[in-house]
Protein backbone atom coordinates (compact mmCIF):
# COMPACT_ATOMS: atom_id res chain seq x y z
CA UNK A 1 0.00 0.00 0.00
CA UNK A 2 1.21 3.37 -1.08
CA UNK A 3 1.73 6.54 1.09
CA UNK A 4 -1.25 8.88 -0.01
CA UNK A 5 0.97 11.89 1.13
CA UNK A 6 3.42 13.96 -1.63
CA UNK A 7 6.87 11.67 -0.40
CA UNK A 8 4.99 8.80 -2.34
CA UNK A 9 6.96 5.79 -0.20
CA UNK A 10 5.44 2.40 0.65
CA UNK A 11 5.99 3.58 4.02
CA UNK A 12 5.74 6.72 5.89
CA UNK A 13 9.03 6.83 8.66
CA UNK A 14 10.97 9.11 10.09
CA UNK A 15 13.33 9.82 7.31
CA UNK A 16 10.01 10.47 4.96
CA UNK A 17 8.29 12.50 7.33
CA UNK A 18 9.47 15.85 5.57
CA UNK A 19 8.32 14.46 1.82
CA UNK A 20 10.91 14.11 -1.06
CA UNK A 21 11.54 17.56 -1.55
CA UNK A 22 11.60 18.47 2.09
CA UNK A 23 13.67 15.58 2.98
CA UNK A 24 16.24 16.16 0.43
CA UNK A 25 16.83 19.55 1.30
CA UNK A 26 16.94 18.94 4.58
CA UNK A 27 20.19 16.09 4.14
CA UNK A 28 21.87 18.67 1.95
CA UNK A 29 21.64 21.08 5.13
CA UNK A 30 23.00 17.96 6.99
CA UNK A 31 26.16 17.38 4.47
CA UNK A 32 26.57 20.97 4.55
CA UNK A 33 26.97 21.31 7.99
CA UNK A 34 29.02 18.71 8.54
CA UNK A 35 31.69 20.24 6.23
CA UNK A 36 31.39 23.44 8.45
CA UNK A 37 34.88 24.89 10.36
CA UNK A 38 34.57 27.26 13.24
CA UNK A 39 37.56 29.46 13.88
CA UNK A 40 38.73 30.25 17.69
CA UNK A 41 41.17 30.81 20.00
CA UNK A 42 43.52 27.78 21.32
CA UNK A 43 42.11 28.85 25.12
CA UNK A 44 38.62 28.10 23.32
CA UNK A 45 39.24 25.62 21.58
CA UNK A 46 40.45 23.94 25.19
CA UNK A 47 37.40 24.78 26.87
CA UNK A 48 35.29 23.94 23.93
CA UNK A 49 36.95 20.52 24.02
CA UNK A 50 36.89 20.13 27.42
CA UNK A 51 33.18 20.33 27.58
CA UNK A 52 32.48 18.11 24.68
CA UNK A 53 34.63 15.71 26.39
CA UNK A 54 32.53 16.40 29.64
CA UNK A 55 29.44 16.48 28.80
CA UNK A 56 29.61 13.03 26.20
CA UNK A 57 31.38 11.45 29.12
CA UNK A 58 28.26 12.05 31.80
CA UNK A 59 25.87 11.29 28.86
CA UNK A 60 27.52 8.09 28.56
CA UNK A 61 27.62 7.22 31.98
CA UNK A 62 23.72 8.05 32.41
CA UNK A 63 23.66 5.61 28.99
CA UNK A 64 22.24 7.89 27.03
CA UNK A 65 23.00 8.13 23.08
CA UNK A 66 21.94 9.84 19.69
CA UNK A 67 22.86 14.04 20.34
CA UNK A 68 23.52 16.34 18.06
CA UNK A 69 26.00 19.65 18.30
CA UNK A 70 24.38 22.87 17.99
CA UNK A 71 26.76 25.59 16.80
CA UNK A 72 25.44 29.36 16.34
CA UNK A 73 28.17 31.43 14.76
CA UNK A 74 27.48 35.35 13.84
CA UNK A 75 29.94 36.97 12.16
CA UNK A 76 30.25 40.97 12.02
CA UNK A 77 32.33 43.53 10.32
CA UNK A 78 34.70 44.88 12.63
CA UNK A 79 33.31 48.44 12.33
CA UNK A 80 29.68 47.10 12.86
CA UNK A 81 28.19 48.86 16.47
CA UNK A 82 27.04 45.36 17.11
CA UNK A 83 30.33 43.45 16.81
CA UNK A 84 31.59 46.81 19.48
CA UNK A 85 28.89 45.18 21.71
CA UNK A 86 29.69 42.18 21.40
CA UNK A 87 33.49 42.61 22.36
CA UNK A 88 32.61 44.42 25.09
CA UNK A 89 29.60 42.07 26.28
CA UNK A 90 33.22 39.49 26.24
CA UNK A 91 35.40 41.09 28.31
CA UNK A 92 34.32 39.54 31.53
CA UNK A 93 35.56 35.83 32.85
CA UNK A 94 37.36 33.76 30.34
CA UNK A 95 34.63 31.09 31.77
CA UNK A 96 31.69 33.43 29.91
CA UNK A 97 29.92 32.45 26.94
CA UNK A 98 29.31 33.45 24.12
CA UNK A 99 33.06 33.14 22.68
CA UNK A 100 34.33 35.79 20.74
CA UNK A 101 37.00 36.57 18.54
CA UNK A 102 38.67 37.93 15.12
CA UNK A 103 39.24 35.81 12.18
CA UNK A 104 39.94 37.05 8.87
CA UNK A 105 39.53 40.88 9.95
CA UNK A 106 35.83 39.94 11.04
CA UNK A 107 34.26 39.62 14.86
CA UNK A 108 32.78 35.81 15.22
CA UNK A 109 30.61 35.15 18.25
CA UNK A 110 29.55 31.63 18.54
CA UNK A 111 27.39 29.89 21.05
CA UNK A 112 27.11 26.12 21.32
CA UNK A 113 25.35 23.03 22.92
CA UNK A 114 24.90 19.66 23.08
CA UNK A 115 21.21 19.09 22.43
CA UNK A 116 18.31 16.91 21.03
CA UNK A 117 16.68 13.75 21.95
CA UNK A 118 18.39 11.79 24.54
CA UNK A 119 17.51 8.38 24.48
CA UNK A 120 18.41 5.20 26.81
CA UNK A 121 20.38 2.29 25.58
CA UNK A 122 17.60 -0.06 25.02
CA UNK A 123 17.31 -3.98 24.18
CA UNK A 124 15.11 -2.41 20.80
CA UNK A 125 18.30 0.00 20.77
CA UNK A 126 20.14 -3.11 20.79
CA UNK A 127 18.35 -4.77 18.09
CA UNK A 128 18.12 -1.58 16.01
CA UNK A 129 22.01 -2.07 15.68
CA UNK A 130 22.14 -5.10 14.72
CA UNK A 131 19.05 -4.42 11.81
CA UNK A 132 21.18 -1.93 10.60
CA UNK A 133 25.06 -3.37 10.77
CA UNK A 134 25.25 -2.07 7.11
CA UNK A 135 24.66 1.89 7.57
CA UNK A 136 28.14 3.24 7.77
CA UNK A 137 27.85 5.91 10.23
CA UNK A 138 24.61 4.79 12.52
CA UNK A 139 23.59 6.74 15.39
CA UNK A 140 22.14 3.44 17.00
CA UNK A 141 25.33 2.23 18.82
CA UNK A 142 26.42 1.78 22.35
CA UNK A 143 26.30 5.22 24.49
CA UNK A 144 30.55 4.86 25.09
CA UNK A 145 30.71 4.18 20.81
CA UNK A 146 28.60 7.68 20.73
CA UNK A 147 30.23 9.49 22.70
CA UNK A 148 34.03 8.88 21.48
CA UNK A 149 32.40 8.64 17.66
CA UNK A 150 30.86 12.43 18.82
CA UNK A 151 34.23 13.42 20.72
CA UNK A 152 36.44 12.62 17.58
CA UNK A 153 33.74 13.97 15.19
CA UNK A 154 33.43 17.52 16.72
CA UNK A 155 36.53 18.20 18.13
CA UNK A 156 38.93 18.77 15.41
CA UNK A 157 35.75 21.02 13.52
CA UNK A 158 37.26 23.90 15.88
CA UNK A 159 39.92 25.34 14.25
CA UNK A 160 42.35 27.46 16.74
CA UNK A 161 43.37 30.06 14.34
CA UNK A 162 41.47 33.45 16.02
CA UNK A 163 42.83 35.74 17.53
CA UNK A 164 41.24 37.34 21.01
CA UNK A 165 38.97 40.21 20.58
CA UNK A 166 40.51 43.26 21.40
CA UNK A 167 39.58 44.65 25.09
CA UNK A 168 38.05 48.40 23.87
CA UNK A 169 37.24 49.51 26.98
CA UNK A 170 40.55 50.40 28.05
Amino acid sequence: MRCTSECGTRACGVGNAFGRKKGKKYYQGKLNAANVDFHVTADQKEKIEMWIKRDCTFLSDLGLMDYSLMVSCLVLERDDPDAEAWINASQGSADEVPFVSIYDGKVQVLHLGIIDFLQDWTCTKNIAMCIKFLECNKATIPPGWYAARFIETFCWKFNADADEAPNTSV
